[in-house]
């Protein structure tokens, strides 16, 4: 649902220029967009920064929560029907067209792109006006809007060296890390506290975790016993996975969402998630170990590529649902068992965690948004 018209336009009359991010339908792209938004508001504190995107709750109060303005425009998801594809285009064209209005109207002076089919339509609309276009990509393999978008940037952000050899582009291609909200503090001594088990599976949570996790737990309940479990299901599956645990006899704390999963990351000792880059950035800052399940369908298998690097540095653990010959609660269990009951193992795992976070991401990518406009900032600040 888009944002009535007072919400869409606030007439920018400030002239130290005017930064919007787009694209940020996803939890794992929205929250590095803001990430850095926020640490470039620091060092620019005159710039005026906004959010363009869809008109979608999550974002609109993401957004509003962190003290940015935000903009909706309509936007219509591609379908696989004749007449789906059709509508889909027609509405892309119409949303350049706002889009255009909005860059005028607005004195945008950059568009940064987090990646999504949303973001085409204002970054499209930026190339046309002439003003500054950048890319941020979270993953080891750029998205398709990235990859589609990479040869109009002027500068690309990447989360991994490795996305920076699968661009074809003139732009400047930094590897900057994927920037973490700021309110995200190391661990706390974990001796102060039972040891904790978060299963998430992101804003919508994912079935096949949702499923298979609590019957993988029931198979290694006796290592559990001091344990606390954490499990988030997202907003569909949440009666049917409490009945599991229910039924296994396993106390669990299941949840829709976590509200404050920067605050739980402090306290929690070993994650089961899918690869995302976004996710991944968050559990190396923070320290936390990981046994991953990489979403099969995900875009250019992006996360069993994410997941292999996190791998082979020795800080998670990797399942491949889709190469098991058994049960996938039976490997994961087996997986989860030494874990579970070596305290030295954990450590361990948890230094190699610790050794792959890009802790002055937001910083990096701050600077090279403000190298990229300096022309249009004011001479100190610049």
């Amino acid at each position: 649902m888009a944002l009535s018209n007072k919400h869409r336009f606030f007439n920018n009359t400030n002239s130290n220029g005017h930064v919007t991010f787009t694209g940020g339908d996803t939890a794992g792209r929205l929250f590095p967009g803001l990430a850095a938004a926020e640490q470039l508001r620091r060092e620019f504190p005159d710039l005026t920064i906004s959010f363009c995107g869809s008109g979608t709750r999550f974002e609109r109060e993401h957004v509003f929560s962190a003290g940015f303005n935000y903009h909706g425009f309509p936007f219509r998801p591609r379908t696989k029907s004749l007449f789906g594809v059709w509508d889909y285009w027609k509405n892309q064209y119409r949303n350049i067209h706002r889009a255009s209005e909005f860059v005028a109207k607005e004195n945008v002076s950059a568009v940064v792109g987090l990646g999504g089919s949303f973001s085409l339509p204002l970054f499209r609309a930026a190339v046309q006006a002439g003003v500054h276009v950048a890319l941020m990509d979270q993953n080891t393999v750029p998205g398709r809007a990235t990859r589609k978008l990479s040869r109009s940037a002027e500068l690309i952000c990447v989360s991994f060296a490795a996305a920076r050899e699968r661009l074809r582009t003139n732009a400047s291609v930094q590897v900057t890390g994927n920037p973490v909200r700021t309110h995200i503090t190391h661990r706390k001594d974990q001796n102060a506290r039972p040891p904790r088990l978060l299963i998430t599976g992101g804003g919508l949570g994912v079935e096949e975790l949702n499923k298979w996790v609590p019957r993988a737990l029931y198979k290694v309940s006796r290592s559990l016993e001091h344990w606390q479990i954490v499990h988030q299901v997202g907003v569909y599956d949440i009666a049917e996975t409490a009945n599991l645990y229910k039924k296994f006899a396993i106390r669990a704390d299941v949840v829709p969402f976590v509200d404050d999963l920067p605050r739980m990351l402090r306290e929690t000792d070993l994650v089961v998630c899918h690869a995302g880059g976004t996710t991944l950035a968050e559990l190396a800052f923070c320290g936390v170990p990981a046994v991953l399940l990489p979403a099969s369908d995900s875009s250019g298998d992006h996360q069993r590529i994410n997941a292999r690097c996190f791998t082979s540095a020795g800080a998670a653990v990797t399942i491949d649902a889709a190469s098991l010959s058994g049960r996938l609660d039976d490997e994961l269990g087996a997986r989860l068992l030494p874990i579970l009951n070596d305290v030295k193992l954990r450590q361990s795992m948890s230094k190699s965690m610790s050794q792959l976070a890009y802790p002055h991401a937001a910083q990096d990518v701050a600077k090279a948004i403000g190298k990229l406009i300096s022309s249009e900032l004011p001479a100190q600040a610049a």
